[in-house]
This record gives C-alpha cells, structure tokens and sequence, in this order.
C-alpha cells in the first residue's frame, strides 16, 4: 500500500510539475521574442508556484528505493540515492531562483542564460524522475518530450483560466501556442514509438513491451484522441461553430489527455494496480493548479461571513 500511495503521489508531481516549470520556459521564452502572451496573468500565477515544487517533492523523494528499483541501460550507477536526490535538489533549486529572479531580472542575457539551465535540467530528470522507473530503457527524446508536454500543459491551464478581456489577443496566442506544443507532442510521442520498432533496437522497445496490456493500450489511445484529436478538432475548425468558448474546451480536452499520458509515461508498469489512484491523484493536483492559476485565494469561513 504504501508502494501503490508512492507510485500515485510521484506520477501527480511529474504532471502537476509540468504546469509551473511549462510557465516559467513560456515566461522566458517570451521575453526572449517579446511576446504579449508572456504577461497573461496565469503563466505569471502558474511560474510562481515553482519553488513550491521543493516542498510537493520530498515524499517522492523519500521513496526513492521503491519508485525506482533499477536504472537505464547503461547508467547502472547513474540512480545512486544520493545522486539521485543531489539532481533533483539542484534543478529544483535552479528553477525556483529564476522563477524568483525572472521579474526582477528582465534583460534578454538573464532569460537566455534561464532557459539554458532549463534545458540542460529538464533532460536529466526526465531520466531521475520517469525512464529509471523502467530498468533498461532509454530515449534521446525523453527530455524534450518532457520539456514539450511541461507547456502544453501550462498553456492549457492558462487557456482555462484566462478572465475574459476586451483584447482577446493573449487568448488567441496562447490558443496557438496551444495547438503547436500539441502537434510536437503527437510528433515525440510517435517518432519515439515508430523510430525503435523501425530500426528493430530490442533494447528500446522494453517501454512499450511493459506497457502491452490491454488496460495500458487503453490509457494510451484514451490520452492521443482526448489529448490530442479532440483540442487540435477545436482550435482548428470548431471556433467557428463554438465561438469564445472552443478555447476552454479544448483546453479542458488536452488537460485530460495530457494528464492520461502523464500516467502512461510515470505510473508504474506492467502491474497497472496504482493507475487508479494515481489518477485521483493527478485530477486533485489539475483543480488545484486550475484553481491557483485562476487567481484563488483560500478564505477563512469566519472571515468571509465578516465580509458579508
């Protein structure tokens, strides 16, 4: 049990990290091309949250030895606990300092140095925190799949929480936005199927071998039409039957779909016995998120009924 509760809690940080660290490269990104969408209020609420990834990280943490119980091909002493931990404290801690640096420091030298970090962190604990769950599997596209689901993710938060304004351009950008990071990320999630059955590498085959069951195949087609058919349908032609509100739809359609793939990707397989909870996990951290992002702010009864 307390292996599944394990597995379920890491499996709702990978996608509920995707959100604030997705906003903090958009952020960045922006100031870089100098893109209204960088200032839309959620992305700036969304890369806020980022240092507390350090707190929503530390029961994962403590479960090293069970989340991961071997390493990649390869990298046999590369999971080590201690250097484990050690990368995953580094990035974490280099995320949080630009997501406070980042409105203080507006210059083009401090967002391109930010995003050269994120690079760099993104693809090492794509390795830490999901390819070692699967001993002897690894892809040179695992990070920037990562680093493309970490946006999408946040522009489909941000899309649904995104207050209605008489200029409608961010919410047009980050639609657009929305549909690109989508299209990459069909794009990554095929070409790192299709690539190693191709070239027939046994050895990187082992990911979706795990994943053969029926429950698993299920999950996965589940996330490509809900994540991937239904948002691209809306942002492409549905706006026109739609109006204001195929934005939202298609978000809330590719915030699900991602969420399924997130669990595809990090929950544990082949047994698919923590899939439910893991799910129930990952459903609270994207109201959650949705909520942060939206501008929420907890009251207390007491002074609410004062207020009234």
């Amino acid at each position: 049990m307390i292996a599944m509760l394990a597995h379920a809690w890491w499996s709702a940080f990978v996608f509920a990290s995707g959100a604030p660290l997705g906003a903090l490269a958009l952020r960045l990104i922006g100031r870089l091309t100098g893109g209204r969408w960088a200032g839309a209020r959620p992305l700036v609420r969304l890369s806020a949250l980022t240092p507390w990834l350090c707190l929503a990280v530390l029961p994962g943490l403590a479960a090293t030895p069970m989340l991961f119980p071997g390493s990649p091909a390869g990298l046999d002493s590369w999971l080590a606990v201690p250097d484990h931990v050690a990368r995953t404290a580094v990035a974490l801690i280099g995320w949080s300092l630009i997501s406070l640096g980042v409105n203080r420091f507006r210059g083009r030298l401090f967002a391109g140095l930010a995003l050269v970090f994120h690079g760099v962190a993104v693809s090492l604990v794509c390795v830490d925190w999901i390819m070692a769950a699967s001993p002897g599997w690894i892809s040179s596209a695992g990070g920037m799949t990562l680093a493309v689901q970490q946006l999408a993710i946040a522009l489909a938060v941000s899309l649904i929480s995104l207050e209605a304004a008489a200029d409608a351009t961010p919410r047009q950008d980050i639609a657009g936005l929305l549909a690109a990071m989508l299209l990459a990320n069909l794009y990554f999630a095929l070409m790192t199927y299709v690539v190693p059955w191709y070239g027939d590498l046994a050895e990187k085959t082992v990911w979706f071998r795990l994943r053969a069951g029926l429950v698993w195949q299920v999950l996965l087609g589940a996330a490509l039409v809900i994540g991937s058919t239904i948002p691209l349908g809306l942002l492409g032609g549905g706006r026109r039957r739609l109006g204001d509100a195929a934005g939202p739809l298609a978000a809330g359609a590719a915030c699900i779909g991602l969420g399924l793939q997130s669990l595809w990707w990090s929950a544990p397989a082949p047994d698919a016995a923590a899939l439910p909870l893991a799910g129930l996990f990952t459903a609270i951290a994207a109201a959650v998120l949705l909520a942060l992002a939206s501008g929420w702010r907890f009251t207390p009864p007491g002074r609410l009924a004062h207020a009234r």
